[in-house]
């Protein structure tokens, strides 16, 4: 109650109701993370959830599927350290590598150095560690086209700008967000790329 803001008295209430609900569960999104505790927030959210055993069932907090996912692969499967990055040896994550390797895979020479990149409405001079290293290793690049709406410290260092386009302009399919929802919204079938059966209809 001290920490806060809620007396006791609505703190048990709400205990009450959460516990008395027939699938009672937390869910949170951008409303609870977008705040000074957003991090703690989000966690609490999964520690109650754990108490209530609610976690991953139905009616509960789900751990649902991304549509894009090879639904071949099984579930849970370890996508981990299946290859290593060329100058550091740095392990693959889910198909990625640490953006602190960056500078490295550009200045080191051999067989797949970096010569090019790709920003897409990214800023690593600011976000990735060793700023000043990382814009002489950008500066150094053969090429450089960054895609942004936004002038910043990584567009200025370009060789092409291209703009980005309106949200009227494309779709949108959250690919983060959707793996924290409450069940599955969108799953990829195979059966939908199939060929359609043909169809005889008696319209006499």
């Amino acid at each position: 109650a001290l920490q806060s803001g809620i007396s006791e008295n609505d703190i048990e209430d709400l205990v009450t109701q959460l516990t008395s609900a027939k699938h009672p569960v937390l869910y949170g999104r951008i409303g609870t993370t977008l705040q000074q505790h957003g991090t703690l927030t989000s966690f609490l959210l999964e520690v109650v959830n754990l108490m209530l055993g609610v976690l991953d069932s139905a009616g509960g907090a789900m751990f649902p599927e991304q549509p894009f996912a090879d639904p071949t692969a099984q579930r849970g499967s370890n996508a981990y350290n299946r290859w290593q990055s060329r100058v550091s040896q740095a392990p693959e994550v889910l198909g990625q590598m640490p953006c602190s390797i960056l500078i490295e895979e550009i200045e080191t020479e051999g067989d797949g150095q970096i010569r090019s990149l790709f920003c897409f409405a990214g800023n690593p001079v600011v976000s990735n560690p060793d700023s000043d290293r990382l814009t002489r290793a950008l500066e150094s690049l053969e090429l450089l086209v960054c895609l942004d709406i936004y002038h910043n410290e990584t567009t200025r260092l370009a060789d092409v700008i291209l703009p980005g386009t309106s949200p009227f302009e494309d779709c949108h399919y959250d690919n983060f967000l959707g793996s924290v929802g409450w069940r599955n919204s969108a799953r990829f079938s195979p059966a939908l790329f199939e060929p359609a059966q043909k169809t005889e209809w008696d319209v006499g």
